[in-house]
């Protein structure tokens, strides 16, 4: 199996993030700060406040459709 270290990054989660490096075949590799999994934003502090507000946000859009299309016909 090849690793593509261009598009490969590390990830660290913790209270206290450090920068750490880690190599591949001589490259190193990109510490993500932040990542996407099933929909589900993770920071390297473990922090959820983005992952909330980007819940709210998707659900005030959702409400703000349905109150158009309700109130608005009524």
């Amino acid at each position: 199996m090849k690793t593509s270290t261009k598009i490969t990054e590390v990830f660290s989660l913790s209270k206290n993030p450090i920068r750490w490096r880690q190599h591949v075949n001589s490259n190193t590799l990109q510490q993500a700060e932040k990542f996407k999994y099933l929909g589900v934003v993770f920071t390297s502090d473990g922090r959820q406040n983005k992952e909330i507000d980007a819940r709210i946000g998707k659900a005030n859009v959702v409400l703000r459709e349905l109150h158009s299309s309700v109130v608005t016909q009524l």
